[in-house]
């Protein structure tokens, strides 16, 4: 479950990187109009992504803390 969420937040995050903009409940943010909430939630995708990574890395193994 953790890799799953893992490849799917950086998939959004790649995808959001890539157009430049965030569809969410009916609100667009485009990076050049609003740049402060478009960096907000890429910070907080790229966050959890890595978040799932290092779960899904602890789970195998790989990282014991």
């Amino acid at each position: 479950m953790a890799l799953l969420l893992t490849i799917i937040f950086f998939a959004w995050f790649i995808s959001n990187i890539v157009r430049g903009n965030i569809s969410h409940q009916g609100s667009d943010y485009h990076f050049r109009e609003h740049p402060i909430p478009f960096i907000i939630i890429q910070i907080f995708l790229l966050g959890f992504g890595l978040f799932c990574l290092n779960r899904f890395l602890s789970e195998i193994g790989i990282l014991v803390f």
